[in-house]
C-alpha cells in the first residue's frame, strides 16, 4: 500500500517517537526509513495531521534536519501537498 508514497515527502506518526516529515525511502511493516527528516515536536495553527499535510503549521517547535532516520511503530504516513512542504521546510529550527 505504501509503495506509491516512496520517494515523496510525507508526515510520519510513530506511537513512540512523535511526528516527523521528510522523504519516505522505505517501509517494512511498522518501520519507515525517512531521509532529510525533521521532528515536529509541537505545533499551532493546525487541528490534526491531515491539516498539517495540506497546509503546514503557523508556528511550532521543529527540530533540525537529520540526513536519515529509521522510525519504528509507525501508525500513520500522510503525503504532503506542495503548500505544506514549503511551509514545513521554512519553519525555524528549534534548539535549546
Amino acid at each position: 500500500m505504501t509503495k506509491e508514497f516512496i520517494g515523496t515527502k510525507v508526515l510520519v506518526r510513530s506511537y513512540d517517537a512523535g511526528v516527523y516529515f521528510g522523504t519516505l525511502e522505505a517501509v517494512e511493516g511498522e518501520t519507515a526509513k525517512v531521509s532529510n527528516v525533521r521532528n515536529i515536536w509541537r505545533w499551532e495553527g493546525a487541528s490534526c495531521l491531515s491539516q498539517i499535510a495540506n497546509d503546514g503549521i503557523k508556528s511550532g517547535k521543529v527540530g533540525p534536519v537529520v540526513s536519515s532516520m529509521i522510525i519504528n511503530r509507525c501508525c500513520q504516513i500522510v503525503p504532503l501537498t506542495a503548500k505544506a512542504i514549503k511551509n514545513l521546510e521554512n519553519q525555524l529550527t528549534w534548539t535549546y
